[in-house]
């Protein structure tokens, strides 16, 4: 996980619904984004 996506990650915790975050995170492992490691 890159700093930038985990400060991102960080400043939204409170305001980001779980299942909405892994389905965002499922949606860019399939697009075979380099950025977005599991």
């Amino acid at each position: 996980m890159t700093k930038a996506f985990q400060d991102c990650v960080d400043a939204n915790n409170s305001s980001i619904d779980k299942r909405q975050f892994y389905v965002y995170m499922l949606n860019e492992c399939r697009r075979g984004s380099s950025q977005v490691l599991l």
